[in-house]
C-alpha cells in the first residue's frame, strides 16, 4: 500500500479500514502495542504527505 512497509501497511489496513483497535491488532499479529502505535504513526504521515502533494 502507498510506500509503506509490509508491516505499516497491514498495521494501517487492520487500523483504519478494519476499525480493530491497537490491543485487538497487537494480539493478532504477536507485537506489542508499542510497535503497533509506530506502525500507525509511519501509516498516517505517510498518507497524509500524500494527500499533502496532490492538495
Amino acid at each position: 500500500m502507498l510506500n509503506m512497509s509490509p508491516a505499516t501497511a497491514r498495521v494501517y489496513e487492520m487500523s483504519q479500514i478494519k476499525c480493530m483497535t491497537i490491543e485487538e491488532i497487537a494480539q493478532t499479529l504477536h507485537i506489542s502495542r508499542r510497535t503497533v502505535e509506530s506502525h500507525q504513526f509511519k501509516g498516517r504521515k505517510i498518507v497524509r504527505d500524500i494527500i499533502r502533494a496532490i492538495i
